[in-house]
């Protein structure tokens, strides 16, 4: 199962290795993976030839950072979960960094 953190290395993998006629399905997550998840999941490999699943947990959907610290994450149980449905999904859990840089903002 392909798991990346950098935008360019997805964005490599997916325009070498994914023939040009097939459909990404995207699944968006912050990760904490339950069964409605991985309903989707299941919904966008029947529907599309490959599925990207993202893991990120965005600092910028919290007003509280409590809550933003306190948000569950554990990125081996959610791979793992999702290897149990195809090894074929590609993961794409980027840090903050490298979604936003240095211009990341979120209420305090």
């Amino acid at each position: 199962m392909p798991v990346f953190s950098k935008k360019n290395d997805l964005t490599s993998f997916l325009h070498q290795d994914i023939p040009d006629s097939s459909t990404i399905g995207l699944v968006p997550t912050m990760g904490a993976l339950h069964r409605g998840h991985l309903s989707l999941v299941k919904r966008a490999l029947a529907e599309n030839g490959s599925v990207v699943v993202s893991i990120f947990v965005n600092p910028t959907q919290f007003d509280n950072h409590k809550d933003l610290d306190k948000y569950p994450r554990n990125l081996d149980d959610d791979i793992n979960l999702l290897r149990k449905l195809s090894e074929k999904i590609i993961v794409f859990a980027p840090s903050v960094d490298e979604i936003y840089g240095q211009n990341v903002k979120s209420k305090d």
